[in-house]
């Protein structure tokens, strides 16, 4: 603590914290049993610091006597209870900081009027609620606001600030902001409309925060001004049209997300000069052509690449060349149109823990190398046109541990992917052709044992059809609808005994029909995990066409709010 005293001498004090050698109070103190070492100089203090203690209890009124105290922090405390009214009548304040703490109430509405001068007001991390009063645009002087973690709510119609941080706002960003040069601005909650046309006057802002929200339209081309942007959040809102080239200016962004819009038309190769990018999220959107080369030549490109859920096209990245993007950790490309193969200069990706190249048009052989990386966890080839045999050495040892259902042409692997045989090796004979001596007899062999095998099939399957007709009246009942709580029965609760297997977006049980024992297999999609719904439509899709015996049919289908 450090006040100013009636005369020309200036004093200090302080209240030590836990930390500090000569504790003069502990740190559990009660901010009130504290306060009368203030009073004999309450006169005329300059500024009053009791931040970072862990004071407990309520601010004491008596606070609110010191006359011209011109800064009030105590931020980081355990203190609660509202703000004594007898601090806002101190109009020569310009610093108040009462953040994290577990103080509540609302803002008195004049705020702005009774504390004329305030230059910083740090709100965030307590409990409080309400909106933000109006009088604040009579604090000329005001820079810095900050009202995160707390309840706030309305619409923001006031921007005189500097520094601005808030949360659970709604309403359209006013175009005023654009004159505010000096704004270094997080964002907001609940915000709707477009993003001003002028956004590139913010030549100040470094987080660009505005994801979940309700904007819509067009990116401006000026958003490429922000030279010192590092953070840009777009993702989760409703812009359409074309992802500006002009972002490619903005050489110093780390974390680029602007997925689950509706961006259209092909990725600028210009985000190709994003030399300092960790994460780059364009997913869910409407894009299409192909991977810029650019992109792949991102050294530092380390935590993520997620293109997932487009209308890419053309071979996947890495194909020709996989530049410098050797360090990635999570490569997303599913759902696009890619062709060709899984190319071999992937296995240089020796860090890569998530690959998900799911739901393409992908073809020919699945590499050993896939396999052999380490750091791979679950990669998935799920509904693609991948053929011959399947690894069986690495991850592909654990056929939990991939997924490749929807590539019909696959065969072979370990006994536990219920993949058909592999193809026969073939034998070279230096003999000539067979002679007649040996082709007739076999030929006739073959023959008897043809109709044998028709006769005995004809009797299995006269003998199916009649054991067909007792649980054919129960499979009907469960065609025409299965309720939830159908489901819990007949798989005894999801219990982890009936649990068959699990992947990327759900889990298969082992059912059991109540009125005639029948088994059925129970597959449960979890749309909350990104991508569930499209693979249950993907798979839907191709179990409706195509029937094969290491494919289960389809009985019926079942949504439900009940769980």
């Amino acid at each position: 603590m450090a006040w100013k005293s009636s005369g020309e001498h200036y004093c200090s004090a302080k209240i030590w914290n836990s930390v500090d050698k000569n504790s003069a109070y502990s740190t559990k103190s009660n901010i009130n049993d504290n306060v009368e070492i203030f009073f004999s100089f309450r006169s005329e203090i300059g500024s009053l610091f009791l931040g970072e203690n862990n004071f407990q209890g309520s601010i004491p009124n008596e606070l609110g006597h010191i006359i011209g105290l011109e800064e009030f922090v105590v931020e980081e405390n355990n203190l609660s209870g509202m703000i004594p009214s007898t601090i806002y009548n101190i109009s020569s304040i310009s610093t108040f900081s009462v953040a994290k703490n577990q103080l509540h109430g609302e803002l008195p509405p004049n705020l702005g009027t009774m504390v004329p001068n305030l230059v910083q007001l740090y709100y965030s991390g307590n409990k409080f609620r309400g909106s933000i009063p109006i009088s604040l645009s009579n604090a000329s002087r005001l820079q810095t606001l900050e009202l995160s973690q707390n309840g706030f709510y309305g619409t923001i119609s006031v921007w005189s600030f500097w520094v601005l941080t808030l949360n659970n706002f709604g309403g359209e960003i006013p175009g005023s902001i654009v004159n505010l040069i000096n704004l270094d601005w997080g964002g907001g909650d609940f915000i709707h409309g477009n993003l001003p046309n002028r956004i590139g006057n913010l030549i100040n802002l470094t987080t660009q925060a505005f994801d979940h929200n309700y904007l819509g339209g067009s990116v401006p081309l000026e958003i490429g001004k922000l030279e010192k942007l590092e953070q840009l959040y777009l993702d989760v809102n409703q812009f359409s049209g074309s992802i500006p080239s002009s972002l490619g200016s903005m050489t110093l962004v780390l974390n680029l997300h602007m997925g689950l819009n509706g961006f259209e038309s092909n990725i600028p190769p210009s985000l190709g000069n994003y030399r300092n990018i960790l994460e780059f999220n364009l997913s869910s959107n409407n894009l299409m052509g192909t991977i810029p080369k650019m992109l792949m030549e991102l050294s530092t490109l380390s935590i993520s690449l997620d293109l997932s859920d487009n209308y890419l096209t053309g071979l996947l990245p890495f194909e020709s060349n996989l530049g410098s993007c050797t360090s990635l950790e999570h490569l997303y490309l599913q759902g696009n149109k890619f062709e060709g193969t899984i190319p071999q200069s992937l296995k240089d990706l020796k860090g890569l823990e998530i690959l998900d190249i799911s739901s393409n048009n992908l073809s020919r052989q699945i590499p050993e190398f896939i396999g052999k990386l380490g750091a791979l966890k679950y990669p998935n080839l799920l509904y693609n046109d991948f053929e011959g045999e399947l690894p069986k050495e690495g991850i592909f040892a654990n056929a939990g541990g991939v997924f490749v259902l929807g590539n019909h042409g696959l065969c072979g692997g370990i006994p536990q992917f219920y993949l058909p045989p592999g193809p026969p090796k073939k034998f070279h004979s230096s003999r000539g052709p067979l002679s007649p001596k040996v082709v007739i007899p076999t030929a006739c062999t073959l023959a008897i044992v043809i109709a044998l095998s028709c006769f005995f099939v004809a009797c299995s399957m006269l003998k199916k059809s009649r054991d067909g007709l007792i649980t054919l009246r129960s499979y009907m009942d469960w065609k025409l609808g299965v309720s939830y709580s159908q489901l819990v029965e007949s798989t005894n609760r999801f219990s982890m005994n009936n649990l068959i297997g699990s992947g990327s977006f759900g889990s298969v049980y082992k059912g059991v029909i109540p009125s005639d024992g029948r088994i059925v297999a129970v597959k449960v999609f979890n749309l909350q995990q990104h991508g569930a719904s499209k693979s249950f439509i993907d798979e839907s899709k191709a179990l409706r066409s195509i029937r094969h015996h290491n494919l289960l049919q389809i009985i019926t289908a079942c949504s439900s709010i009940d769980n």
